[in-house]
């Protein structure tokens, strides 16, 4: 929905828009969270089962969760919608009530007969035994730093004193979920090569799928393709149990040291997961396996291809998983030139791409049309917890400053000099700064003065999290939530499923639920988040300064008192102040708040609780507190601040800057509107709106009338009457 103006000020054009694309980027972990937390709840399996859409009562009733959740499941399913996990529909004939269908990509998670099913491969990234694999993306700055004696450590191995390698040999819960995982990602790509045409089998006699695990692709093979003999050669932990058949044939060895002769081998899913003289040294076994039979031979790699994507596929799933290799395994997704020189090195003579399905280069078949862009999208949603993984790095590296004080971009040479990073790290700084890229934070650019290297300079969005003097600088923010004192912001996240079974007793959410206390209690007890929370709140107060103070003025006109609820430090309170200088500006918070603030001739501080007394004014600003309540306690807020302007001569009324749910200027998506509902839901318990909402509080507090006064990315600024 478009909004009905944008305030005028000097808030640069760009920038609304850069402020929603930071905060889709640090809530990026929202996505895997939400569906993990759909998975837990069994939402996709119960639509899924139910066999047509299931209205939103009929989804509660099936889930047989508590009746005060039901709210909150609906809140769930619209941005489940919005992440496209979930079809919405209407039907005249369930009368108001939305209808929810899976789509092309949730069906992907389902256990629907012959169709593809990813879940294992999730519940490995986003479960795997107490978050295994999430872990290491967490000492990635630290990672940097480090020299790496025999080049060997990774993300992986710092965080777990193993290789992922070793840890799955010697812990079998893992293994088996490592194995379930993998062959389901196995079933991505037999009908892609299988029913190819049988280009890539002519001639070919015999077979060795490297690393196949329980042999999944080489049966199908063996069964479209008889007169194809194929063997699995995998580790001995991996094939263990698994017997010879007519079918295929199992070897238990390395691929370091052998590999049994075969017309055709076969490397899937395999080399990304090495570094280059490990990916070499498995080449040089493959040439050898291949060369010593009549046919000759050839390697089959299916693989990414960086910058290789099928239609309507972007590269975000190749530069996601390269951070998962990056992290974990000491691998990389490659562009076409760094394969090249791979196949150089390892001796072969030539290669090609056969055919590129969403973004692997494999052979192409009978997948259907919408499932590779599917498949895509699901890596996208699972890994969306990189993004913000990503920034904090770049923030523990001192990326963005460097680069910012440096003046005018750099190049990764000068960039790697400047942070004193390990010589071994700089290929790896390159694949951070790809990514970062990719996200918006980091612009690349060419200059024919520097040779080859491209040169690196921030965004308008990587902009906003330094210290570059009178600007917007919202890194304050960005660390309570990605850092915050050991991630106490987080974790409540990680405990949403079990939050919507458990009823409600006294409205607990799931961050009260993990910390035996909300979010207040915590700031107001423990010195050191509350200054953190305190600094965040006063840089997110840069976004709505000018917005508010060079809105032409009209907001002001026949006020000559405001009090600002939940002021702070009276940041936004001075401003308005010193730009309308008949405006008498009070701030009211909490004592632990506005403890060691002095009043002065510009503004007032008053210790106080919004729920209990707001001091009398023409004019009650409330910004960004709303969001936070539920509905019941918006009210008691909304009904004292009737109390106090009514109390005026003018009358007055009440201004509000809260996000919309639909409004938005051009170019801002609603998707930080929806990401931020689930901020609230798990922190605070309160909860963005859209209009229809908003109406029913304000007409439930005993108000006449409002009006939705502009719009600016995706806040709107709301004028409120008695």
């Amino acid at each position: 929905m478009g909004s009905s103006g944008v305030i005028s000020g000097s808030m640069e054009s760009d920038q609304p828009q850069a402020i929603a694309e930071l905060w889709n980027i640090i809530f990026g972990f929202i996505k895997p969270i939400s569906l993990k937390c759909a998975l837990d709840l069994g939402i996709l399996d119960e639509i899924g089962n139910h066999g047509q859409p299931m209205t939103l009562s009929q989804l509660h009733s099936a889930l047989s969760l508590p009746h005060s959740k039901k709210s909150h499941l609906s809140r769930l399913m619209r941005i489940l919608s919005h992440f496209g996990l979930i079809h919405v529909q209407t039907c005249p004939s369930v009368g108001s009530e939305v209808m929810y269908d899976l789509t092309p990509t949730s069906l992907l998670l389902t256990n629907k007969e012959g169709s593809l099913n990813l879940l294992p491969f999730i519940l490995l990234i986003l479960d795997g035994l107490k978050h295994i694999m999430i872990k290491p993306y967490l000492c990635m700055g630290d990672w940097f730093k480090q020299e790496d004696k025999d080049k060997q450590t990774m993300p992986f191995e710092m965080a777990h004193n193993c290789s992922l390698w070793e840890m799955l040999s010697q812990n079998s819960k893992l293994n088996e979920m490592f194995n379930s995982a993998m062959v389901s990602s196995c079933r991505i790509f037999p009908d892609v090569i299988t029913k190819s045409g049988g280009n890539i089998f002519m001639g070919i006699e015999s077979l060795v799928d490297v690393g196949g695990g329980t042999g999944t692709l080489a049966k199908a093979i063996a069964m479209n393709y008889p007169h194809v003999k194929c063997t699995v050669l995998d580790l001995p932990h991996v094939v263990q149990g698994f017997e010879n058949d007519d079918i295929v044939k199992f070897d238990s060895g390395d691929m370091f040291n052998f590999i049994p002769p075969a017309d055709a081998v076969l490397l899937k899913w395999i080399l990304h997961c090495w570094g280059d003289e490990d990916c070499i040294k498995i080449l040089k076994q493959c040439k050898e396996a291949i060369s010593s039979t009549e046919a000759g031979g050839k390697v089959i790699i299916v693989e990414a291809v960086v910058g290789y994507t099928s239609a309507n596929v972007s590269e975000e799933p190749q530069l996601l998983f390269d951070m998962v290799m990056l992290s974990g395994t000491r691998g990389a997704e490659r562009d076409e030139q760094e394969w090249k020189s791979l196949f150089n090195r390892a001796g072969f003579s030539s290669h090609k791409i056969v055919h590129t399905v969403g973004f692997l280069g494999v052979i192409s078949g009978s997948m259907e049309s919408d499932q590779p862009q599917a498949i895509a999208e699901l890596w996208n949603i699972i890994f969306g917890f990189i993004k913000p993984i990503s920034l904090k790095c770049a923030l523990d590296l001192g990326i963005l400053d460097e680069i910012g004080n440096h003046g005018q971009p750099m190049t990764l040479s000068q960039l790697h000099s400047a942070l004193s990073l390990p010589h071994s790290k700089k290929s790896h700084l390159s694949r951070l700064m790809r990514i970062l890229s990719h996200f918006g934070l980091i612009h690349v650019q060419t200059c024919p003065s520097v040779g080859s290297e491209v040169m690196y300079d921030l965004t308008p969005t990587s902009l906003l999290l330094t210290n570059k003097e009178g600007s917007l600088n919202l890194l304050p923010f960005i660390l309570l939530i990605l850092d915050g004192l050991k991630h106490i912001m987080i974790k409540p996240y990680l405990c949403m499923g079990d939050w919507f079974k458990q009823e409600d007793n006294d409205k607990q959410t799931p961050f009260e639920m993990l910390n035996n206390c909300s979010l207040w209690a915590m700031t107001s007890q423990n010195s050191k988040l509350n200054e953190m929370f305190n600094n965040a709140m006063i840089s997110t107060c840069g976004i709505f300064t000018d917005v508010i103070t060079k809105s032409g003025g009209n907001i002001f006109m026949g006020i000559e008192s405001l009090v600002d609820v939940g002021g702070g430090p009276g940041t936004l309170a001075k401003a308005i102040a010193m730009n309308y200088p008949h405006v008498k500006c009070t701030v009211l918070d909490l004592p632990h708040v506005v403890q060691g603030f002095e009043s002065d001739d510009i503004v007032k501080f008053v210790s106080g609780d919004m729920f209990n007394f707001i001091p009398p004014a023409d004019a009650v600003l409330l910004k960004w507190i709303l969001h936070c309540w539920g509905d019941e306690d918006c009210i008691k807020i909304l009904k004292q601040c009737k109390e106090a302007i009514s109390s005026t001569e003018a009358g007055g009324k009440v201004i509000i800057v809260e996000t919309v749910v639909g409004y938005t200027s051009a170019n801002v998506s609603e998707e930080p509107q929806l990401l931020f509902d689930m901020v609230m839901l798990t922190g605070t318990g309160g909860a963005e709106r859209d209009e229809q909402e908003w109406k029913s509080l304000f007409n439930r507090a005993g108000f006449s009338s409002h009006k939705i006064v502009h719009t600016v990315g995706f806040l709107s600024i709301m004028e409120v009457y008695p």
